[in-house]
């Protein structure tokens, strides 16, 4: 039976990275096969031309933004 216990004692926690009031620390995963990810990240999903962010309306809001997403896949939009 998989348990967490048993995932997380695979997994490294990395060196920490910092910007301003932000620190991260990236998890490292070690014997696990490597598999891409089932979503795109949004900036790579406007480069390839499968998503356009718009305004929701014409005399445009900041926090109203439309996202139309052609791809076939989910599209990760961190805010």
């Amino acid at each position: 039976m998989w348990t967490l216990r048993d995932e997380f004692s695979n997994v490294e926690i990395g060196s920490s990275s910092h910007f301003r009031n932000l620190t991260l620390f990236p998890l490292i995963r070690h014997n696990g096969a490597i598999r891409e990810p089932d979503y795109l990240l949004l900036e790579d999903a406007i480069s390839q031309g499968k998503v356009r962010v718009t305004e929701l309306h014409a005399g445009g809001s900041v926090p109203e933004l439309r996202l139309e997403n052609a791809a076939n896949l989910p599209v990760l939009v961190v805010d």
